[in-house]
């Protein structure tokens, strides 16, 4: 069974559909949605247990919209463009609540706001919009990695100390998907040098 890309048509093209109101697309509205209740629940209510089953649902269905618009054949243009956003504002978002609420470090902001600022700002100036670069094995496991070892972190930190065996692991997991994150940044850098700037 595949995890990554799982869904997808054993043969054939992937057809990329206009539509807006799809199943996988709902989804990933869903999860953006999720993120002010998370920060609100951690930061505002105190209320670790909470903030950390909508962090799992927010991470978790990540992988859900990715399945649906697959097997569904539901990938659509605007499911293509909104979910790598999704990622990228979920990252940032649970990083600065955890820093906030003094579960993390404040460093582990700018390890995962940098590369894509960096990326973001680049492909604005050359290319004036998205660069359209696919996304990458090695792209999607360290979202996965990061989504994984995140509420990892809050799992043992809040529930276990910051010391425990599920927290290290945590943090083990959270490194590991940001080295990947620079690793990814500099790979796409490299793709988007080569190509030509855009008219």
């Amino acid at each position: 069974m595949r995890i990554i890309d799982a869904g997808a048509p054993a043969q054939g093209q992937r057809v990329v559909h206009s539509q807006i109101r799809t199943w996988a697309n709902f989804v990933t509205l869903l999860r953006l949605a999720g993120l002010p209740l998370f920060v609100w629940l951690i930061i505002g209510a105190n209320n670790d247990v909470a903030g950390l089953i909508v962090l799992l649902l927010i991470g978790g269905t990540d992988w859900v919209d990715g399945y649906l618009a697959r097997k569904l054949d539901q990938v659509t243009h605007l499911g293509i463009a909104l979910d790598p956003i999704v990622d990228r504002v979920m990252i940032l978002t649970v990083t600065i609540t955890f820093a906030v609420a003094v579960v993390a470090p404040w460093w582990l902001v700018p390890a995962v706001l940098i590369p894509d600022a960096a990326l973001a700002t680049y492909t604005m100036v050359k290319f004036g919009r998205s660069a359209g670069i696919p996304a990458t094995v090695l792209g999607k496991v360290r979202i996965a990695l990061l989504m994984l070892g995140l509420p990892l972190i809050l799992f043992g930190t809040s529930f276990v100390g910051p010391d425990s065996v599920i927290a290290t692991i945590g943090w083990a997991v959270t490194i590991a998907g940001c080295i990947g994150h620079w690793i990814v940044a500099v790979h796409y850098g490299r793709i988007m040098m080569a190509m030509p700037a855009r008219a």
